[in-house]
């Protein structure tokens, strides 16, 4: 029962992940001309190239990762779910 429950919580956590990279993408104001601003001085020079296509290509790409994610968990849950029930069921 409680691999049952941990397996629906990963896949339920990936797709709160993949919602919630697809709302930011949607809804985040992109303009990352001030980031550098927020981070320590030894970094801001690492800070100030982050353009706005990439911070939105890594949304994107961490939502599909995510939804993706959410679909494999269960599919691999349940075959080695069958596959355990039928080594079982064979017996030693």
């Amino acid at each position: 029962m409680r691999k049952t429950l941990r397996a629906a919580l990963e896949a339920l956590d990936a797709f709160a992940s993949a919602a919630a990279c697809f709302w930011l993408y949607a809804v985040f104001p992109f303009d990352f001309g001030h980031l550098a601003d927020l981070v320590p001085s030894p970094l801001q020079l690492l800070a100030s190239w982050i353009p706005n296509w990439l911070a939105r290509f890594v949304l994107l790409v961490g939502g599909v990762g995510s939804l993706a994610n959410g679909l494999y968990q269960p599919m691999v849950y349940f075959a080695v779910r069958g596959e355990y029930s039928r080594v079982t069921a064979a017996g030693p």
